[in-house]
């Protein structure tokens, strides 16, 4: 700047060249500006508008604790626009009107791509007095030619061609970043299921995206927002919603974080956040590991780390009631405001190098250091009274309470003021110095960046806890936007809108609420019955493909709001859809689901059909796993009856015996005893012919208890001869009394000899015969024992004193045994079905 007079003489260029100059660095001195730290140096025309706003802009650029030409600067150009603001015509430019009045409203908030918009919205192609002005005036300085404005060849049209495409693209980006955020991330991690959490999704996104705005800067504005989301939740389960041992819980799994499998979560909530903290921040850390080419995972746990213990100390010292100093509040709370996850994190992001020892540098704290406290000092200033009626303290609060009386609120706020202002001096000071800097230049503006973002959200009140207070005016909309909304609104048919467009109604005035409900009651109709899983989405889908579908209720059951009551409330936009579904979309339904239901009613039938059908013994049953045995004595040779060699006893009357004996005490006690013994055996199937002869064995147990409870009942019911319960006891100890008695075989004893080849399903033998039938799981096991019996010398298998002779069972001696054993289990099932139904009805 040095050698143009022209430059320094025009206030405007001499102050955006300031502001520019410090804004990247440059260490330039504020006497520059000397010349304009009074009103009166400035003549009274039109462009002392244009002059005074950025001489009150430049103002703000102070850097250096003793600046007086910057705070003079300041005082009067803010109290001069205020009063030209508010005064009749003074500024005619609705434009620039519009653009003074949001200066003097956020200045120390003005975020770029917000102010973009505005310059977009209020941009006059047709004035080109301050840029011709303006580059006039560098040209003349720089170039040394005459003052020829033409001479650049620019056209206003074009600049805001290129304005409106550029914030275009840059939205298009920053839209897919929000939605993904919003439709994926949130739902991945359940963060939307934690009831007691703030959902600040979108403003967290607006806060980085209209600081940071480059396309190629996609990652560093995701980390931003996630991590925004994160700690707000977290702070509100530090605050109010989780219990000690919660944000013990939580803070323990964060240390332990990839061996967190060895602690257990305390609750669904505290398992919810720790998910979220874990996965997204390992999935940070690889992004910004492939871009710092160093793992940084390490540095981002002991981030969140850190910031949880100092969380807990202020949960700790609310538990207690402890007052703690203004010291140690701000060195415990400006951590606790939780920065640390949302910048430090994105840093590894901006597509800079971070070194390792950049981050270890006293720069680099510092620079957190400033705008953390910037933060909690600007947040304690918006909400000491919210916080003192729940019984916080902050640092107004505290400045109250340690001066004992001497110190009142306004003068309290007034000190909280005037740190937040050292602080920022103090930041901006540090992220435009160069000499002696570590820190990327990239990254120490994301911290002023973060410092205006914080100077918006808590500018006269926590705007980040109650965003409907940063909504527009009325009066603060563009007029052009306004014009721009009534002609949409114009081509509505319901809609009406007034000539200025400021005004809009319904053409035709809105029914009674009687006659609403009944329009909605003839456009709608109740779905029944529904699966209890069943999704709205899947309901809206499938009527969808016939008729619009406005919405669908799913009322819950009276007994548990939770679970679906089985109908749906399907609204259409009109009548005739209504009436479309139900005379032709349902029937069609309601036809397929007949059809559906006639199918599977023959496919069981059928099914039923062939089960009972044991004609065909080779499809229904599995071949060789019967055996048949007769045993002989070993002395004599003879059977065990002493009559010599028996004939081999007929299939027939085997079962026979087998079903006649159910009800002895004799048979009992046998059936006990196998019980005994195939407690020890696996008796799950392997096919489903393994199934049945489980039934089959469950059967003929319960025909045995079925006889038990009988005798039992009668022995009840008869005074006069009271030996039902005698012969019970007597046939459970027989087969006890046999154990030991090697002239009389057991079960059991079978089923020792022969389990030594393979699983032994079933014996089906009774004490006191000579011969019966054994069932092996697997044919191979049966096979083994018949060789192992023709290769031995006795001809047979040692039982006892006995000699076991096997024979296999095939053909049509085998499909006869099948069909008998299974023909006797249908009998048991329909009699004990009858006695079941009797026995319901008998009077007592």
């Amino acid at each position: 700047m040095q050698g143009s007079e022209e430059i320094f003489l025009d206030p405007a260029c001499c102050a955006l060249g300031f502001r520019l100059l410090r804004m990247n660095g440059y260490e330039i001195s504020s006497d520059a500006l000397a010349n304009f730290d009074k009103q009166e140096n400035i003549l009274n025309s039109m462009s002392d508008i244009n002059f005074a706003l950025e001489l009150y802009k430049a103002s703000q650029m102070i850097i250096f604790p003793n600046e007086p030409v910057l705070e003079r600067i300041y005082d009067w150009t803010r109290t001069y626009l205020e009063n030209e603001l508010v005064s009749t015509g003074a500024i005619q430019d609705k434009s620039l009107h519009n653009e003074v009045d949001y200066a003097l409203k956020h200045p120390y908030a003005s975020l770029e791509r917000t102010e973009s918009r505005r310059y977009i919205e209020n941009y006059n192609v047709d004035n080109i007095y301050f840029l011709k002005h303006l580059i006039g005036a560098l040209k003349s300085s720089v170039l040394d030619t005459p003052n020829n404005f033409l001479y650049f060849n620019i056209d206003n049209r074009d600049l805001l061609t290129l304005s409106f495409q550029d914030f275009n693209k840059c939205q298009a980006i920053h839209r897919e970043e929000l939605d993904y955020l919003e439709s994926r991330w949130v739902k991945e991690y359940n963060l939307d299921k934690l009831k007691f959490a703030r959902q600040k999704i979108a403003y967290a996104h607006f806060s980085i995206a209209a600081v940071l705005s480059h396309p190629d800067l996609s990652d560093a504005r995701i980390s931003w927002a996630q991590n925004t989301v994160l700690t707000t939740v977290v702070d509100d389960f530090f605050d109010f919603a989780g219990s000690m041992e919660e944000l013990l819980n939580l803070i323990e799994l964060i240390q332990r974080w990839d061996e967190h499998s060895t602690i257990g979560f305390k609750s669904k909530d505290v398992e919810i956040l720790f998910y979220a903290i874990y996965g997204t921040t390992n999935d940070l850390a690889d992004k910004a590991s492939k871009q710092q080419g160093r793992c940084v995972k390490k540095h981002l746990i002991d981030i969140w780390i850190t910031l949880l213990d100092t969380m807990l100390k202020e949960a700790e010292w609310a538990k207690n009631k402890l007052v703690p100093t203004m010291y140690e509040y701000i060195t415990n709370g400006y951590v606790s405001f939780a920065l640390g996850p949302v910048i430090l994190i994105s840093l590894y992001l901006m597509g800079s190098k971070l070194p390792k020892q950049a981050v270890e540098t006293q720069e680099y704290n510092n620079l957190f250091m400033h705008v953390s406290i910037i933060g909690r000092l600007l947040n304690d200033c918006v909400t000491v009274a919210r916080e003192g009626a729940q019984g916080k303290l902050n640092s107004v609060s505290l400045a109250i309470v340690h001066g004992r009386g001497a110190v009142t609120e306004k003068e309290a706020q007034e000190e909280v003021t005037r740190l937040i202002e050292s602080h920022r001096r103090e930041l901006l000071r540090m992220v435009q110095q160069t000499k002696g800097s570590v820190v990327p230049k990239d990254c120490k503006d994301l911290f002023w960046k973060m410092s205006k973002v914080l100077h918006l959200f808590y500018m006269g009140d926590d705007k980040y806890s109650s965003p409907h207070k940063m909504d527009l005016k009325p009066e603060e909309v563009p007029e052009d936007t306004v014009k721009a909304v009534a002609e949409t609104l114009r081509k509505s048919t319901s809609l009406k809108v007034s000539e200025d467009g400021k005004k809009v109604g319904r053409i035709a005035a809105l029914l009674k609420p009687e006659e609403a409900i009944e329009q909605l009651d003839i456009r709608t109709i109740a779905a029944s019955p529904l699966e209890y899983d069943v999704k709205r989405e899947d309901v809206e889908s499938f009527l969808g493909k016939y008729v619009k579908v406005s919405n669908v209720r799913m009322p819950c059951q009276v007994a548990d709001k939770r679970v679906f009551c089985g109908t749906a409330l399907i609204e259409f936009s009109t009548e005739e859809d209504a009436e479309n579904v139900l005379s032709k979309v349902w029937k069609e339904f309601d036809a397929e689901r007949a059809k559906q239901e006639e199918e599977f009613k023959n496919s069981r039938l059928l099914t039923v059909s062939n089960n009972k059908n044991y004609s065909n013994a080779e499809a229904t049953y599995p071949k060789g796993l019967i055996v048949a045995f007769t045993l002989k004595g070993l002395s004599a040779g003879d059977s065990v009856e002493g009559d010599g060699a028996q004939e081999p006893v007929s299939v027939d009357s085997k079962v026979c015996k087998a079903d006649g004996g159910l009800k002895s005490s004799e048979n009992d006690a046998q059936e006990n005893e196998q019980k005994e013994s195939e407690n020890v055996s696996d008796d799950k199937e392997n096919n489903e012919m393994n199934v049945e002869e489980g039934k089959e064995e469950k059967a003929n147990e319960e025909i045995g208890s079925e006889s038990k409870e009988i005798q039992v009942e009668e022995g009840e019911k008869s005074a006069e001869d009271p030996t039902g319960k005698d012969k019970e006891k007597e046939g459970k100890s027989k087969a006890d009394a046999y154990r030991d008695d090697t002239n009389v075989v057991l079960r059991e004893d079978l089923k020792a000899v022969l389990g030594k080849f393979g699983t032994v399903k079933f014996v089906d033998f009774k004490i006191g015969e000579d011969s019966g039938y054994v069932r092996f799981e697997q044919p191979e096991a049966a096979q083994k024992a018949r060789a192992t019996a023709v290769l031995a010398k006795e001809g047979g298998l040692i039982v006892k004193n006995f000699i076991a002779i096997l024979e296999p069972v095939t053909g049509e001696a085998e499909e006869e045994y099948w069909n008998l054993l299974r023909g006797n289990q249908e009998k048991h099932w329909e009699n004990k079905g009858n006695r079941g139904r009797r026995g319901k009805h008998t009077p007592i």
